[in-house]
């Protein structure tokens, strides 16, 4: 009879210990999941970031009325190009960020319209000190969609840069076509 009486008692430990084992387990699981969802989500605010930050530093650039046209910054992972749009939105500039082997570059986009740089007069003092600044309205270009010959990546005078503005209804986060 001696026996019999630990017996019980081992038994309810058996169970106590594989039900903590239990919990434990999916404990474990419910933290990984999470930490790969924390991993996920840090991976896309770098992405939406430098996808910001291309279009901003694609504003600052000038760049030729041509269709297609990218650029790749020489240190930083930023590249953007300027595009024109098939369903009528005007020129768009397209910012990519992010990118690697399993997920394509999270990519925005902005409207913008083109004007045309000129250089800096002598005796106009904002112009100086901005080689972008158009000396007269009459310099910038309306803001309306380019033409069909711009579309289709000519340019009336390859020569000629052109500085961005953002247009205020512009920032779009789907492709535009």
């Amino acid at each position: 009879m001696s026996r019999e009486r630990g017996s019980g008692s081992v038994l309810a430990l058996s169970l106590l210990s594989g039900f903590c084992l239990l919990a434990m387990l999916s404990w474990q699981r419910a933290l990984q999941v999470s930490l790969e969802l924390a991993r996920a989500q840090r991976h896309y605010l770098q992405a939406f970031h430098q996808a910001e930050s291309s279009l901003a530093w694609g504003l600052s650039q000038h760049w030729p009325a041509r269709h297609g046209e990218c650029r790749q910054h020489p240190t930083a992972p930023l590249r953007v190009c300027l595009q024109v749009s098939g369903r009528g939105y005007g020129w768009l500039l397209r910012g990519e960020g992010g990118g690697t082997m399993l997920a394509p570059p999270l990519r925005h986009y902005r409207r913008v319209t083109l004007h045309l740089a000129v250089a800096p007069a002598a005796q106009d003092p904002v112009a100086a000190t901005c080689p972008t600044a158009p000396r007269d309205p009459a310099d910038v270009d309306p803001p309306q969609a380019p033409a069909a010959s711009l579309a289709e990546g000519a340019s009336p005078d390859r020569a000629r840069r052109y500085f961005l503005r953002a247009r205020h209804d512009g920032w779009l986060d789907f492709d535009p076509g």
